[in-house]
């Protein structure tokens, strides 16, 4: 509600977004039922070029920060870190931890998300 209240009250300064949502437990992947086609394109390009690591999974019953965006035509994507298997079994649970986490993977993440923001701002 506050990004769509921001972007009708002044001109947008948001040309689009990338969310980051629980890095480093597997991934990183592009949730792909919940982010925009262009998005989608540009991170798998990006992780093609500087031979990265990228899936997409489909996630049903979720929402992310990333949709608020879309709704007002702010290109979106959403990247994260939960394989489907451990989705419901770590996220809002006693192991929503750090030992969830695998630096391997969290690194993967990092990678891809300072190469991602790079593309962002040269393609937007």
């Amino acid at each position: 509600q506050l990004v769509e209240k921001i972007m009708r009250d002044r001109d947008p300064i948001v040309v689009a977004m990338a969310n980051f949502e629980c890095l480093g437990v597997g991934g990183p992947f592009v949730w792909a039922n919940g982010s925009n086609e262009k998005m989608k394109q540009l991170a798998h390009r990006v992780a093609r070029e500087k031979q990265l690591e990228l899936t997409d999974h489909t996630i049903n019953g979720v929402s992310a920060d990333s949709l608020s965006f879309e709704r007002v035509g702010i290109p979106s994507l959403t990247i994260d870190g939960l394989p489907l298997e451990k989705l419901r079994g770590i996220i809002h649970t006693e192991n929503d931890n750090f030992s969830a986490v695998v630096p391997e993977r969290f690194e993967a993440a990092y990678k891809l998300a300072i190469e991602l923001a790079l593309a962002m701002d040269k393609s937007f």
